[in-house]
């Protein structure tokens, strides 16, 4: 029995581990996506950028790397799939050449490649979001999994207990019982079981043989006493 609410509470503890985990993976997950999505934002921007306010590139150009930068630390901590790192590293090489633009404010060759660097982007986040759905199904599974288990181990408990513990109990009831009425041919007890309960029965079964013979020997020396008084 300790065992099983040994094995009920390792459960619990996974249970109550992985809802932490996906809690902290949900939040951290949001946030890489956010950020790679202020990407397509920034990647427009710089279109009117580029036009009204050139003053002010280098500032965006610090801004947009620092979002690449965040991105590539988050990245690294992460077990990711191959298609979410090939991704960001397609990013990077298709970036290059989009920042080459950028600094030369050469806004039509800009323009020409916006649409095919926005598209690369929006595989980035949609692969960063379907890796983050697989976990969330993968935690759910695990956690239902681990549901089950524990009503299956709870429903066994019980029926151990029920079938290993309170059925020999009653039996010791009942045979304590039987011993009041003075009927030493009690239940059959559990002797033979390895625990508390078998090391009882066992000596209450001794226990009532010796009481058998104690109570036949008194019984016949009171038949043998009348007997003798006649004499």
């Amino acid at each position: 029995i300790g065992l099983y609410f040994f094995i009920i509470i390792a459960f619990v503890t996974l249970i109550s581990g992985i809802s932490l985990g996906i809690m902290w993976s949900n939040h951290a997950d949001a946030r890489l996506i956010n950020v790679a999505g202020s990407l397509r934002f920034q990647s427009y921007r710089f279109l009117h950028e580029l036009e009204y306010h050139p003053e002010i590139r280098d500032a965006r150009l610090s801004e947009y790397q620092a979002s690449l930068k965040a991105l590539q630390n988050d990245l690294h901590t992460y077990c990711l799939p191959d298609n979410v790192r090939q991704g960001y590293q397609n990013l990077m090489t298709s970036w290059g050449e989009m920042e080459g633009y950028v600094r030369r404010q050469a806004k039509q060759e800009y323009l020409s490649k916006i649409e095919y660097y926005v598209d690369e982007i929006d595989s980035f986040v949609m692969n960063l979001q379907k890796f983050a759905e697989l976990k969330l199904k993968i935690a759910i599974g695990v956690i239902a999994l681990s549901m089950l288990l524990i009503i299956a181990l709870v429903y066994y408990g019980i029926w151990y207990t029920r079938r290993r513990i309170i059925k020999h109990l009653d039996q010791l009831v009942l045979a304590s019982q039987q011993i009041q009425r003075e009927d030493f041919k009690h239940v059959v007890l559990a002797i033979n079981e390895p625990n508390e309960l078998g090391v009882l029965s066992k000596t209450f079964t001794q226990m009532a043989s010796e009481l058998e013979k104690l109570y036949n020997s008194l019984e016949k020396k009171w038949q043998i006493k009348p007997a003798d008084s006649q004499l």
